[in-house]
């Protein structure tokens, strides 16, 4: 038996390669039925969804197809790396998994990159309204601890940026920079470092941070 979401976000299960929707809660068990509305297949399941307690009725039509199963997975897939793999774009998630069967080809992508986003969309904490709010939140989400340079609350200033960037901006004789003036009214200065290096064509965003300036 494995877990699914379905695309309107509902938990679903594929047993015995038959899918099955909830179909109520109790206290104790879950009760299933077959997706398809004309069969009455029936099962329940413990509320952990673990183990399969009872199944009622037979199906009334063939099993899911290799295809679809091996979609499912590669979707599971998908959204399990999209929160463990932060940094990794969601085109190059959902490439890969495209390409992991000979049941999937490119068409799959659209699909997965979707659901890479979902997933991620999920974790996303609220946008925040003001400058206290943007301090508070870089500092209770772990999820972008590693990429915090500097979360100065007190002279707010926040510098977003990781040592293997800073290593390789402090390596290089050129470098670019860029800056926005009162953008969005939360930060009055926003700064973009950035260098290239021509022999393998990598760019690197070594440096963004915000910077507020007192108003007069």
């Amino acid at each position: 038996m494995e877990k699914y979401t379905t695309s309107s976000g509902h938990t679903g299960i594929i047993l015995q390669g038959y899918r099955f929707r909830i179909d109520r809660a109790g206290k104790s068990v879950s009760s299933w039925r077959c997706v398809k509305s004309s069969c009455k297949a029936r099962c329940q399941t413990d509320l952990d969804i673990s183990t399969v307690l009872k199944q009622t009725n037979e199906h009334n039509h063939e099993p899911e197809s290799e295809a679809f199963i091996a979609r499912h997975e590669a979707r599971q897939a998908c959204e399990r790396k999209a929160t463990e793999l932060m940094n990794e774009k969601p085109s190059k998630i959902a490439c890969a998994e495209a390409l992991s069967s000979h049941h999937l080809d490119y068409n799959a992508v659209k699909q997965f990159r979707e659901a890479v986003y979902k997933a991620r969309l999920k974790i996303r904490p609220p946008l925040p309204k003001n400058r206290q709010e943007t301090f508070q939140a870089l500092n209770q989400h772990n999820t972008f601890s590693k990429h915090v340079w500097k979360n100065d609350a007190e002279n707010n200033i926040v510098m977003l940026t990781s040592e293997e960037c800073l290593n390789f901006l402090s390596s290089m004789t050129d470098i670019y920079a860029d800056v926005n003036l009162y953008l969005q009214l939360l930060w009055t200065m926003i700064f973009t470092v950035q260098a290239k290096k021509i022999k393998t064509r990598n760019i690197f965003n070594a440096a963004h941070f915000g910077e507020t300036v007192s108003s007069p």
